[in-house]
C-alpha cells in the first residue's frame, strides 16, 4: 500500500492510497485513515501505468466541489483493469468508438507485450 495523500472531510480525516489488485494492477482509493473503511474506488491503474497518474486523478478529484466515487467492491480486487479486459483470450476485441466534434472515429486498444 502506497498513501498518496490526505484531506479532511466534513465527517473524518481521510487518505488517498494505491492497494494491490490483480495481475500487478493497482487500485486508487479514498477511505477513512482512521479504520480504513469507507472505501471508494477512484480509479484503477494497470501494472504498465506510473504511480503519477494516481497524482493526477488524485488532483483533480480533491479540486472537484463535489467528491463523488462508487463504494469499493471485492470484486474489484481481482478485476482486470479496463485496458486489459479485452485481452482475455478466447475474448475477441471489440472496439468503444469514440466521435469527436467533427465525426471522426477514434478506438483505443491496449496490446500485451507491446514495448
Amino acid at each position: 500500500m502506497t498513501t498518496i495523500g490526505r484531506y479532511t472531510a466534513a465527517d473524518s480525516e481521510r487518505e488517498l492510497v494505491l492497494i494491490a489488485g490483480a495481475r500487478g494492477a493497482r487500485l486508487l482509493v479514498d477511505r477513512r485513515a482512521a479504520d480504513a473503511g469507507d472505501a471508494r474506488l477512484l480509479a484503477h491503474l494497470s501494472s504498465d501505468e506510473p504511480d503519477a497518474n494516481a497524482v493526477l486523478v488524485c488532483r483533480e478529484y480533491l479540486a472537484g466541489p463535489s467528491r463523488s466515487a462508487r463504494p469499493l467492491r471485492p470484486a474489484d480486487l481481482t478485476a482486470m483493469p479496463d485496458g486489459l479486459r479485452d485481452q482475455q483470450p478466447g475474448r475477441p476485441f471489440v472496439p468503444r468508438v469514440l466521435r469527436d466534434a467533427s465525426g471522426r472515429g477514434y478506438a483505443l486498444r491496449a496490446i500485451l507485450g507491446f514495448n
